[in-house]
């Protein structure tokens, strides 16, 4: 547990492809997406560290996980604020970050079909009223973080079961991290890897700079 609180954190999840297969030849192929690696994590918009990360199959709806990734978060690095786009949308998920932890919830109060009618709820009818749109605008950190990831390491996940997916998933998770933490301290660009293998290599070498 960090002490002092992180200012702001933003959370969402991304798909992956589960075969080295561009969603353009998927398309022109005619290949179907039916299941595909599906990651939810929570993010430091300052640092770009990630404080959880949950791996699951999709598609289903992004805020099933939602309360397991912020709580989870919170207890390993507490923050002030966090950032959701209206996937997120709820009263109960201002509630559980407002009430049970002390977080100060930015989410659009746009979940649904379009009307004029006020939101219901007491914190989406503040989001609808004196939504902070300029801070609101800092979410695409989070957006920076997976490109980041599929950039340097790909964006497809192999494995046989679903098991083995997610465990790949939750690599992606540490290695991230510990790809800032290098860059940081040793000031150089961790490169860019052919094989998980020669991934875990790297870092197996250089666990000295994490002491």
């Amino acid at each position: 547990m960090v002490a002092k609180r992180s200012t702001q954190a933003a959370i969402d999840s991304t798909g992956y492809e589960d075969r080295h297969t561009s969603e353009y030849y998927g398309k022109r192929s005619g290949l179907r997406k039916t299941h595909f690696p599906k990651q939810t994590t929570v993010c430091d918009t300052r640092s770009h560290m990630y404080f959880s990360g949950l791996a699951d199959q999709g598609p289903k709806p992004d805020d099933i996980e939602f309360r397991s990734a912020v709580t989870t978060a919170f207890r390993l690095h507490p923050f002030r604020e966090i950032l959701a786009d209206a996937g997120y949308d709820a009263e109960h998920h201002h509630r559980l970050l407002r009430r049970d932890l002390g977080v100060r919830s930015i989410i659009p109060p746009t979940r649904g079909r379009p009307t004029t009618r006020p939101a219901t709820g007491h914190y989406r009818r503040l989001m609808q009223t004196r939504f902070p749109k300029k801070r609101y605008g800092q979410r695409w950190q989070l957006e920076s973080c997976f490109s980041q990831d599929k950039r340097r390491f790909g964006s497809s996940i192999e494995g046989h079961t679903y098991w083995s997916r997610c465990r790949k998933l939750l690599l992606r998770v540490l290695v991230h991290n510990v790809a800032i933490i290098l860059r940081t301290r040793a000031q150089s660009l961790v490169p860019v890897f052919s094989t998980e293998q020669d991934m875990l290599l790297y870092f197996h070498r250089h666990q000295v700079l994490l002491a």
